[in-house]
């Protein structure tokens, strides 16, 4: 039956094969913490919690810490991780600086961001990218915060994963020295800026991280573009720290 079914797909021009573990992002990062032995993840930009929720589909018992500033998708991640007691949330931004500043809210909440939309944007995505309001938000440097997020966690082996719209490299910079901890990490690159002054583009992005040790595992569709549903905006970068292995120090 499945040599039939082959044969019938070939005379339409497509292929059936075995899924390769690095062709889905979850499959992937099973592979990553099992080889890493990751058993925290510090989900920051968490929005209403739709990554932690995933991580525990996929079977990710391990530890998880969310960051979410913006006061409605707290509201919506403090119910998603409620009663489970390997995942506190936290109230505020991370970045570069401590203090405060005006995120802009747009009709798309998966979209706030500390960065204006640009005309690219607005064109590309459409009403999600319309502002609704401003709210002002807490930001707190990672370094600062790190241990008494980590508390209660005898062995953190640490993996960030940043969707800030913008600002992931900012939250590199407020890292500081515990960014040595990191064994690996996931961050949200754009092949096309939708916002203005938008540093994590993918060719900067990159050779950032590149420079503070890690190396690219996987590169995954996020966003595409509404008006023909087919060219990628955004990908899921998943880097690992050289050398990094079960026996690396946390």
């Amino acid at each position: 039956m499945k040599g039939i079914v082959k044969r019938l797909l070939a005379r339409t021009g497509f292929q059936l094969s075995r899924t390769s573990a690095v062709l889905t992002l979850d499959l992937h990062l099973l592979r990553i913490f099992t080889v890493l032995a990751i058993n925290c993840v510090l989900d920051v930009g968490a929005h209403e919690g739709e990554f932690g929720k995933e991580l525990r589909r996929i079977g990710y018992r391990g530890h998880i810490v969310s960051f979410e500033p913006v006061t409605g998708n707290f509201e919506g991640l403090s119910q998603a991780a409620s009663g489970d007691p390997c995942w506190p949330v936290f109230p505020f931004a991370l970045g570069e600086r401590n203090g405060h500043a005006d995120i802009n809210v747009f009709a798309g909440s998966t979209f706030h961001s500390l960065l204006a939309p640009n005309e690219f944007g607005r064109e590309s995505l459409g009403e999600k990218l319309a502002i609704e309001g401003i709210e002002r938000i807490e930001i707190r440097r990672l370094d600062g915060v790190l241990e008494s997020c980590l508390e209660g966690i005898p062995t953190p082996r640490l993996y960030p994963k940043m969707d800030t719209q913008g600002y992931d490299l900012a939250v590199v910079e407020g890292a500081g020295a515990a960014l040595g901890r990191v064994l690996a990490l996931q961050t949200e690159v754009a092949l096309q800026p939708i916002y203005q002054d938008m540093r994590t583009t993918l060719c900067n992005t990159v050779p950032e991280l590149q420079e503070r040790g890690f190396g690219v595992t996987g590169l995954f569709p996020v966003t595409r573009d509404m008006t023909d549903g087919l060219r990628l905006i955004e990908l899921d970068c998943v880097m690992i720290r050289s050398r990094a292995g079960p026996g690396s120090a946390a």
